[in-house]
């Protein structure tokens, strides 16, 4: 009831929980209607909804209408004074109409069709890294069966997911350090620094890397980049020398 208050998604088992418990006399009449009034005031998503019509067809007897040879449709009453039968129908044999899944959680719609009796398989699929565009990799990218396509239980169907294939970018003057070390965290590789002193860049300039722009990113592996720092006093002294004895000889 708390989940459903605060908008979080139910899962298949804990509807099933509700509905059986109820039915087995395991929660109070009390306990149900809080849980029915949080649903009434919230509302169900449609894979909830579905969760909730399979447990109820579930908690009681059903009958095989298999052999009719017709459409079955279900003749469902809300309640009221009559000395009436409702009968909960599940043909059971619909052919399921498979929908656009990209950018959907690959587990829940997974969970979702085998619900249907669909076998269903989740595999990864290489994809470059594209500026502008971030991969998440529990989505759905592409699908083995185009929406639209009708499928009977047993049939199955491919969810492709992405496995992104990382490259360098240029580090050179445009990244910091800090920055690099952000990167190749997110990406796990090891980062080594390689420092030099020169005054023809500001300090802490990233002046070369050993992995050049565009090469793939292998998890577990390291690159090196050279950062400029400032050259120490003695680094000065010494450079001056030459001069001073160039001096001298002019006067002389």
């Amino acid at each position: 009831t708390e989940k459903v208050n605060n908008k979080q998604k139910l899962e298949y088992k804990e509807i099933e929980y509700m509905v059986n418990s109820y039915v087995k006399s395991r929660i109070t009449d009390e306990t149900m209607s809080n849980f029915v009034w949080a649903i009434y005031n919230n509302g169900l998503s449609m894979d909830e909804t579905y969760y909730l019509t399979d447990v109820m067809i579930k908690s009681g007897e059903t009958i095989d209408l298999s052999s009719i040879n017709k459409k079955v449709v279900d003749k469902h009453s809300t309640g009221g004074v009559g000395d009436k039968i409702t009968l909960i129908v599940s043909t059971g044999t619909a052919k399921i109409k498979i929908e656009d899944y990209t950018g959907k959680n690959a587990m829940e719609v997974k969970g979702a069709l085998e619900l249907l009796g669909l076998n269903v398989t989740v595999e990864k699929k290489k994809v470059e890294e594209t500026e502008g565009i971030e991969y998440d990799a529990d989505l759905v990218i592409e699908q083995s069966v185009i929406k639209g396509k009708k499928l009977k239980k047993g049939d199955s169907i491919i969810l492709f997911t992405p496995d992104v294939m990382v490259k360098y970018p240029n580090f050179v003057k445009t990244y910091t350090f800090a920055q690099v070390e952000e990167w190749a965290s997110k990406n796990n590789v090891t980062v080594i620094k390689q420092e030099i002193s020169t005054n023809d860049c500001p300090a802490g300039t990233i002046i070369a890397q050993d992995k050049p722009e565009g090469y793939l990113v292998y998890p577990g592996t390291s690159f090196t980049v050279t950062v400029a720092i400032e050259p120490d006093e003695d680094d000065n002294i010494e450079d001056a020398k030459p001069n001073d004895k160039n001096n001298n000889r002019n006067n002389n």
